[in-house]
Order: structure tokens, then sequence, then C-alpha cells
């Protein structure tokens, strides 16, 4: 009887919050989940029982999305690839050339597409507890591919997401589709020739290694997403979702902390003498996007669904941020 009254009082009282995530050692992704559960432990320490699984322990996105609705980890961060799988419109957002600049994209997200997405997220029985900023993406290859002509056939790994699919197929490209873990191996042996990525995987990762070519097209640009099982979060009292959220860096904190990483980033592969990255003058980025043109009406057509209405919101965020911001500029003109 002793033994089992000793065990009881063994029990953790505190919430578990299982965290699940594919990131890279090094990355500002990996990062800010270690400084989520340093924070949990710093200034709540008796309150939170955070356990972080984010070098890809639940397997791919796909498998880490199904452990997330199951409720058997409680909060995921998702790039866009993978949380198209809960809500397909999410990838109309990787519709080529869609957005200007990293301000428009921020403006659209939080006051027209918040809470549209967030509804459709609710149905699969999940949260979005706020954006996680990724960055711009842009080509790599084993060789220079500075025009669309150039990629026209050539192997490019891709994931299954219609928004990934959609730039290679406006551009004729041969796309394999390979998880992320599977890339370096394919890119080592020859079956892929390149890919889609941003600055920070691209060089982090060790894509930079075997695909020495970087080409600034930023033809997307990928904000992932934090999120929770639904049933979970719903189920926490306002205290203890006010502590998790106090744990997590702000949405504008991340975003300066990724773009300014970033930043640092590029400069690093500009200076490598082993890496080639390639800008874009006007002209030539004209010639990617009118190459690409048409992609958000395949996109449409592929997903279905609410399409239309995340559309006519985006359009609608981009005309709002035009007659609010009317000195904006873009980021690659």
């Amino acid at each position: 009887m002793s033994g089992l009254l000793a065990a009881c009082s063994q029990v953790d009282p505190r919430e578990r919050v299982r965290v699940t995530a594919v990131t890279v050692p090094g990355t500002p992704w990996h990062q800010m989940w270690v400084d989520f559960g340093a924070a949990a432990e710093r200034d709540f320490p008796e309150e939170l029982n955070v356990e972080l699984f984010i070098l890809s322990q639940f397997g791919p996105e796909e498998a880490m999305i199904s452990n997330l609705r199951r409720n058997r980890v409680q909060m995921a961060g998702l790039s866009l690839q993978g949380a198209v799988q809960l809500v397909p419109e999410l990838n109309l957002l990787l519709a080529p050339f869609l957005f200007e600049s990293q301000a428009e994209l921020d403006y659209i997200l939080d006051n027209h597409l918040l809470e549209a997405y967030s509804a459709l997220l609710e149905e699969q029985n999940v949260t979005i507890i706020q954006w996680a900023d990724v960055g711009w993406t842009h080509l790599y290859a084993s060789e220079a591919t500075l025009t669309p002509d150039a990629v026209q056939g050539r192997r490019m790994r891709t994931s299954r997401a219609a928004g990934a699919r959609v730039f290679g197929r406006m551009l004729d490209m041969n796309q394999i589709v390979l998880p992320f873990t599977d890339l370096l191996p394919a890119l080592q042996t020859g079956l892929v020739d390149g890919g889609q990525s941003g600055v920070g995987m691209y060089a982090l990762a060790g894509m930079a290694n075997e695909a020495p070519h970087l080409v600034l097209t930023a033809h997307a640009y990928d904000s992932g997403l934090i999120v929770a099982n639904a049933d979970w979060w719903h189920g926490l009292d306002d205290d203890t979702r006010s502590k998790i959220r106090a744990s997590l860096d702000s949405v504008d904190q991340t975003r300066v902390d990724v773009r300014s990483l970033i930043e640092r980033i590029k400069a690093g592969i500009v200076a490598n003498p082993e890496v080639f990255v390639h800008e874009l003058d006007p002209a030539t980025r004209q010639a990617w996007r009118e190459a690409s043109a048409g992609g958000m009406e395949w996109l449409i057509d592929q997903v279905g669904g609410q399409s239309e209405m995340i559309r006519d919101r985006i359009l609608a965020g981009k005309a709002s941020f035009r007659d609010r911001y009317p000195e904006a500029t873009p980021d690659f003109p």
C-alpha cells in the first residue's frame, strides 16, 4: 500500500506539452523551440513540462500531423507544405510571385487570412497559435539555372504539396517527389539536380555542398505555422494557455529574429567561394513571372474547397495594403 501511495505521489502534476517538428540544429526554427522549452522551464517550472521532439523523431510531417491530431503530441511546428495536408487551401499561399514583399505578406496574413485559415484548421481538430516565418523560396541546383528555359526537363526535388509543385509545373520541370529527409542522398547520387528552398535550410541543411548554385528567384514565401491539437488546447484553462503563449516568442519577434538571421546566413553564402549566388535583374525576374503565370488558377482547380474565397481575401488584402502603404516597394524589384 505504501508503495502505491509513493508511486501516486510521483505523478507529475504539470501540464505535459509534447512538441514535434522537423528542424535542423543551427537553424532559427530549431532554436525557436529550444528557446520555448527553456522559457517554460525558467518561468513556469511548476506548471509546464515541455518535451521537445524537434529532430524528426516522429518522422516526416505526415506522421507528425497524424500524431498531433491523435493528441500523442500537443503542439507542432509545420511548414506550409506540411500543413496543406490539413487544409489544402493553404497551398494558395505558395502561388508563384504572389507577394511583393515581406511587409505585404505579413499584413495579408494577419489581417485578411488568419481568421479564415483558423476556421478551416479547427475543422481538422487543429488550432493555429501563430504564424512561423520561414522566408523567401528560391531555386538551387548543381548547375546555374538562370532563366526559365534552363529548368525545363531538369530533375528537381519537390514535396507532394500542390503549392510546392505549381512552380515546377508551370515551368515544365521534371519534378521528383521526395521527403526532405531523402533530399541530400538524392543530390549526392544525382537522382535530382536541385529543388526549391529558403536560404536558411539551403545553407544549414547541407544542400549548398551538393547544389552550389542558388538562384534568388524569390518566387514564393513560406510562412509556416505553430499549431496545437484543438481538443487539448481548448481544454486548457486560460491561465495555462497564457503561460504557453508567454513561453513562445511573439510572431512579430519571430519574424524579426528569423529574417535577421537569414540575412546573415545569406551574407555568409555570398562570401563562400564554393557557392554561387545569382541575383536576377528586373527583366529576368519578369521572364520568370511570365513563365509561371497561371499558377494561382491551377492551384484553385487542384485544391477546390474554399480556394476561391481565400484567393478573394488575398486580392482584397493586396488592395488594402496598397491603399494603406502607397510608398511600399517590392523586396525583389
